[in-house]
C-alpha cells in the first residue's frame, strides 16, 4: 500500500503530495525511528533511472523549521478523489 504526505518543495516553496512506495517508507521509517513526528522534517526522495521500476531513496536532513511554523497540515483524500475522478472522466468519455 502507497503512502501520501502532505509536504513543501523547498526548491519552489510550493506544497505539494508525495507519494511513497511501501519499501520507501520503510527507509523513511527507519531514517526517522528517533524523531517524535515526520512534521518539519527535511527529506530527499530521489528516485533511480529504470521507469515505473525505479527504487526510490530517502535521505533525511536535519530539522530547519518548527513544527509550529509549517502550514497547517492537509489531508491529501480529496486531491486523490478529485484527481481519479477526472482520469475516469477522461478514460470513460466518448468522442
Amino acid at each position: 500500500m502507497k503512502v501520501y504526505y502532505h509536504a513543501i518543495a523547498w526548491d519552489n516553496e510550493r506544497e505539494v503530495f508525495i507519494e511513497l512506495t511501501p519499501n520507501a517508507q520503510v527507509q523513511l521509517d527507519k531514517l526517522a525511528e528517533d524523531e517524535p513526528t515526520y512534521r518539519g522534517l527535511v527529506v530527499s526522495i530521489k528516485k533511480s533511472k529504470g521507469g515505473a521500476k525505479g527504487r526510490y531513496f530517502v535521505e533525511l536532513y536535519p530539522r530547519k523549521v518548527l513544527s509550529d511554523n509549517l502550514p497547517e497540515e492537509r489531508d491529501p483524500l480529496n486531491v486523490l478523489r478529485f484527481l481519479w475522478a477526472c482520469k475516469n472522466n477522461v478514460s470513460t468519455s466518448t468522442k
